[in-house]
């Protein structure tokens, strides 16, 4: 038989791998949930950090030019909607940190 020996370990190899693999699935599977929550939080304490320079740096007109920066109905819309995003994130905080 042409490989047998090969073959052979290569199938125990794959086998074992799919074992594993199997285990590794079942052990995650309801880690998953607590990840995603975890990511979601993540970004939504991360976003105002990437926001607020980027308002600053579209109202100013040294860096966008005359042309090119945001009216003063959008600047105030996105301050509005930056601060509640802040306060929402403050209220997260506020809240993880009374059910600890």
């Amino acid at each position: 038989m042409v490989g047998g020996a090969i073959m052979s370990t290569l199938f125990s190899v794959a086998l074992l791998a799919s074992g594993q693999n199997s285990t590794i699935t079942g052990t995650l599977a309801g880690q998953i949930e607590e990840l995603l929550i975890f990511t979601q939080v993540f970004l939504s304490i991360s976003l105002p950090l990437s926001v607020i320079p980027l308002i600053i740096a579209t109202n100013n007109k040294e860096i966008m030019g005359a042309q090119f920066i945001n009216p003063k109905w959008m600047s105030v819309v996105a301050w509005i909607l930056t601060i509640i995003l802040c306060l929402l994130n403050v209220f997260l905080i506020y809240r993880t940190l009374i059910n600890i």
